[in-house]
């Protein structure tokens, strides 16, 4: 989805009361526009918990990115321990 897209949906979420968005599905923070996408939320008064496997989050410095653009919760799924729990749990 590009970025107009995306912001058009947001308005329809925003229009009908949505006051909140889930952004997950494949790896979030793959998304080129995530960090605008979080900010446009954010001016419109839309709360944005973000969903993600957390490889990106070990730099620092787009962690900071993340809560500047507005990020309000973070969720990290963790689909395994180990290299080998990870395959088991995931068929990958």
């Amino acid at each position: 989805m590009d970025y107009g897209d995306a912001c058009k949906a947001i308005d329809v979420m925003r229009d009908s009361g949505i006051d909140q968005i889930n952004l997950i599905g494949g790896e979030p923070t793959c998304y080129p526009y995530l960090l605008d996408i979080i900010e446009y939320c954010n001016t419109n008064h839309i709360e944005t918990c973000l969903v993600t496997n957390g490889v990106k989050l070990s730099d620092i410095s787009y962690v900071k990115k993340l809560k500047e653009s507005g990020l309000t919760f973070l969720s990290i799924s963790i689909k395994g321990e180990s290299e080998k729990s990870y395959v088991l749990n995931t068929k990958h």
